[in-house]
């Protein structure tokens, strides 16, 4: 619920009240213009991975970005200029968490920062990021990668897990069972927002028009 706030919070007035039209059609017409302003057909241009951080499967191109251990995915898409477009934007993220870690913020907080103002001006391309945090301890010959989500506070929390762990001294075992009780709640999750799609689709037009009944009455 939280994480929906914060995400309405960034969008601009134009993209708010867009959304706000487009969640009060019948699921049958959202579908439809969504397929109308879908791209024709699979990008034919470029190469399929020889740009640096860009990803493709199938007929469908993303961004990708490391770094501090830190993997960030855009969105799929049929299109290699938006792809492309949203590389740029997860590498200028990249640079803003590191000029705030370099000016003496902590490494998560500055992600938290920079997500929620990259989120707020790259509506087009990175609004939607999926995060995965890789850990890695020798001496126990273990590396993992946490599942992938698009909230900034289960990756970072997933982090803190795997770093309480190493300080235990721990085995191969104990990070293999911690990573499988992540894998299951994410699992879990998945299952919940399936069971519950059209609560949570009406819980969500009627959140995009407070917001935009709010939006409207602070411009008066």
């Amino acid at each position: 619920e939280g994480a929906w706030d914060e995400l309405l919070s960034a969008l601009t007035d134009r993209n708010l009240s867009s959304l706000k039209n487009f969640l009060q059609l019948p699921l049958k017409q959202q579908s439809q213009l969504s397929k109308q302003c879908a791209p024709n057909g699979a990008a034919s241009s470029g190469p399929s991975n020889g740009t640096t951080g860009i990803q493709r499967s199938g007929n469908q191109y993303f961004a990708k970005c490391t770094f501090d251990s830190l993997s960030m995915f855009s969105r799929p898409t049929p299109d290699l200029a938006a792809a492309l477009d949203a590389r740029m934007a997860l590498q200028q993220l990249k640079a803003t968490v590191r000029e705030r870690v370099s000016a003496g913020q902590d490494f998560d907080n500055a992600l938290r920062a920079s997500v929620a103002i990259m989120r707020s001006l790259e509506q087009n391309s990175v609004f939607y990021i999926k995060f995965s945090f890789e850990f890695m301890d020798r001496s126990c010959d273990t590396r993992r990668a946490t599942p992938f989500t698009t909230d900034v506070e289960t990756v970072l929390e997933h982090k803190q897990t795997f770093l309480r762990i190493r300080e235990g001294k721990p085995t191969k075992a104990e990070y293999a069972a911690a990573h499988e009780l992540m894998k299951s709640e994410a699992k879990r999750l998945l299952g919940d927002s399936l069971v519950k799609l059209h609560a949570k689709r009406t819980s969500l037009v009627t959140k995009v028009e407070k917001a935009y009944a709010e939006r409207s009455r602070s411009l008066g």
